[in-house]
């Protein structure tokens, strides 16, 4: 449902089958998720779910900041192949952009300005938020696949600024 939930799907070949297992795939999400001060996380047996709450004291730079939910889920394929599933959505960050235009069109009497502040505030709001959580995906996914022992290091924040 573009724009409000945004997708990101990777198949990637398990070359340690014995420490990239699912219950350490989503423990490590669990671990990145629970830096970024996500909430609300609940694990399951293939998946992840978090809900963010609206009022929580982050600063403006946190990447979950514009993020209500997300869910990671997990299927197994043939040959030591998994697929790799994130979903969340960006609902809150248009809300607040519709809010925040609506008030700029009524201090300017501009429906025209209205729109401006709304593409502006939104658009590129929307913009910086998925490229850095596609960012973020694919920094845990690279960390996942260079897993070869049974210690496994969490460097998946420490690139693309998120």
């Amino acid at each position: 449902m573009f724009p409000l939930y945004i997708n990101y799907k990777k198949e990637i070949e398990l070359d340690n089958p014995e420490v990239q297992t699912v219950p350490n795939i989503l423990a490590y999400f669990e671990k990145v998720l629970n830096q970024k001060r996500a909430d609300n996380i609940v694990v399951e047996k293939y998946s992840l779910t978090f809900k963010n709450n609206l009022f929580k004291l982050i600063n403006n730079w946190n990447i979950m900041l514009p993020v209500d939910s997300g869910e990671i889920g997990i299927k197994m394929l043939d040959n030591n192949r998994i697929a790799i599933e994130y979903i969340f959505s960006l609902r809150r960050i248009l809300l607040i952009a519709a809010i925040a235009s609506f008030f700029v069109s009524g201090g300017s009497e501009s429906v025209l300005t209205g729109f401006i502040a709304f593409a502006w505030l939104g658009g590129m709001n929307w913009l910086i938020a998925i490229i850095r959580h596609r960012c973020l995906f694919n920094n845990i996914i690279y960390d996942i696949q260079q897993w070869k022992e049974s210690t496994h290091s969490n460097t998946a924040y420490k690139s693309c600024g998120v």
